[in-house]
Parts: C-alpha cells; structure tokens; sequence
C-alpha cells in the first residue's frame, strides 16, 4: 500500500517565485508537527540555493 498516513511541506521562495517542497511517510507518527524541522529546513535551503544558482549560470551563460 502506497498510502501517505504523515507529511510535511514547507515553502521557499527564490527572487520573485516560490516553491513546495513536500515530503510524505506511511509512517503515521513521523511528521506530527512538534519534531525537529532542521534536516527538512536545510533541505529546503539547498533546493532553494540550487534554483537560484540556476538562474544566476543562466545569465551569466546565456543558457537557454
């Protein structure tokens, strides 16, 4: 069974877009909302860095 019983989803923004980044677990009790965020938050930092990386290459680049 592939049902998601817990999740969590924490927004980020890069410049003027945002974004989700959602993360689920058949584990009911893993994300009940009074855990430590910091391993989700630092996934969601280096996302949000990797984007925005992104956009700085393709101007410096001329990447299409």
């Amino acid at each position: 069974d592939n049902e998601m019983l817990s999740g969590v989803i924490s927004i980020f923004k890069v410049k003027d877009k945002f974004g989700l980044l959602k993360i689920g677990s058949r584990d009911q009790t893993k994300y009940l909302g009074d855990g430590d965020t910091a391993f989700i938050e630092y996934i969601r930092d280096v996302i949000a860095s990797v984007i925005e990386l992104k956009d700085e290459w393709k101007k410096i680049f001329s990447i299409t």
